[in-house]
């Protein structure tokens, strides 16, 4: 007799359920993704600059990046990948200051020469450690000062661990600091057609097997039923599954599933907080900087970092536009993340000239906002004790998401890894049965 393939819905178009659905998919699954918003790609996903695709939220590729380097071989689009040197710099004590190579650092002037040297050391000292496990348990606050010294934590670190994490940086584990600069790479890439063409790719491949995905389409509730499926409940119906893997945030996915409230597994989703992210991007008609990335050490500034993506992508993909992205880290109740797009660019302006005081608003031909509510754990040192397993306790519901990926941050190729990661446990208790 013919068996027909299993059904599992995904919930969440983002890089984890995508590339779990192409696994999945793969394998001769039913994939069915919904997806709440408009776009597909989550924090990945892209509008319009001179007719070309660009990420809302600032987006490259680490060399490192091995899982999605694999996928981009996978979907035939390695010749699209390219990799470049970036330059980066920090803004401080009123000046951008190269910060990309150890000779920027030598040449570091707010750090006293065995600061530098101490600082130097620490980031070789963490690039050849591999087990993370021994900085659990400990602040980033507290390893900095001990290994690079109480000058280059106050003058370099703080000010960037603050202004991401707010009142909870004096708790944010050394194991996250760890995992910033272990995987961190001189050479950044970034695909032709951007984040776009990636995630194109993968529903496509999913759709011409079969697959349905189905976008502005949230799931509202999840039920197992007594005949072992599982009900997805959305504003449109209901429909049932073999299996359903969820990619939303931990809090969300507590909310939408009664079963679990109550739980030890509720109790670990509900203590995954996040921030939320706000990011103000510019087309100007000129560079406003030669660098890609500059950090922001100046506490009395409205924002965390300037990203020149036309630095990185050549600007002639944008119609030799610039691409300038104005980021930060924030609660969602906070003025700059709530503020219109007009209220947040009248606040930044004179900062902006700070940085470049030949800057002026005639260089702007257009602003957008893009803000994330869900955008960044907080790693404190006791996170790793209450992640949420994937293997969640109701019989064949599983859960990825960037509460997971610790130590690493939030990433395309961690989303990448561990969607590919559940859809393999998907097709083994399929194959058992």
């Amino acid at each position: 007799m013919y068996k027909k393939p299993p059904k599992v819905a995904i919930i969440g178009a983002g890089a984890s359920g995508l590339s779990a659905g192409y696994y999945l998919a793969k394998a001769g699954f039913k994939v069915e993704i919904f997806e709440s918003s408009p776009d597909l790609g989550g924090l990945g996903s892209s509008y319009e600059v001179a007719g070309q695709p660009v990420e809302k939220f600032v987006h490259h590729l680490f060399a490192s990046d091995i899982y999605f380097k694999q996928l981009i071989q996978e979907l035939e689009l390695s010749d699209k990948l390219h990799f470049k040197k970036s330059k980066d710099a920090v803004f401080v004590e009123k000046k951008i200051i190269p910060f990309s190579s150890p000779f920027d650092l030598i040449r570091f002037f707010p750090l006293n020469f065995v600061s530098r040297v101490r600082t130097g050391l620490m980031a070789l000292y963490l690039k050849k450690t591999t087990n993370y496990k021994k900085f659990e348990r400990h602040t980033a606050e507290k390893i900095i000062t001990k290994i690079a010294g109480i000058d280059s934590y106050h003058k370099i670190w703080e000010p960037l661990i603050v202004s991401k994490f707010g009142n909870y940086a004096s708790k944010i584990s050394m194991a996250w600091f760890w995992a910033r600069i272990y995987s961190r790479t001189p050479k950044l890439g970034y695909l032709d057609g951007g984040y776009q063409e990636f995630f194109f790719k993968l529903s496509n491949f999913i759709i011409t097997r079969g697959g349905k995905i189905y976008l502005n389409k949230p799931v509202i509730k999840i039920a197992t039923k007594k005949n072992q499926k599982i009900n997805i409940l959305t504003p449109s119906g209901s429909e049932e599954y073999d299996y359903v893997l969820v990619t939303i945030p931990p809090s969300v996915f507590e909310r939408i599933t009664p079963e679990l409230q109550g739980s030890k597994y509720s109790k670990n989703l509900k203590l995954k907080e996040m921030i939320s992210a706000t990011s103000l991007n510019l087309v100007l008609k000129k560079s406003f900087m030669k660098y890609y990335w500059l950090n922001i050490i100046e506490t009395d500034f409205p924002f965390l970092v300037l990203i020149e993506h036309t630095n990185l992508v050549p600007s002639i993909t944008y119609k030799n536009k610039t691409i300038l992205y104005i980021g930060n880290y924030l609660m969602h109740t906070d003025v700059r993340f709530t503020n219109s797009k007009e209220q947040n660019l009248k606040l930044f302006l004179p900062f902006l000239k700070k940085i470049n005081p030949k800057f002026s608003s005639t260089w702007i031909e257009s602003i957008t906002k893009h803000n994330a509510l869900y955008a960044q754990p907080i790693v404190d040192t006791e996170y790793s004790f209450s992640i949420p397993r994937a293997k969640t306790p109701l019989k064949n519901v599983y859960l990825v998401t960037m509460s997971q990926v610790y130590p690493f941050d939030r990433g395309t190729n961690y989303a990448i890894r561990d969607g590919k990661k559940v859809a393999e446990l998907i097709i083994r208790s399929s194959s058992r049965k």
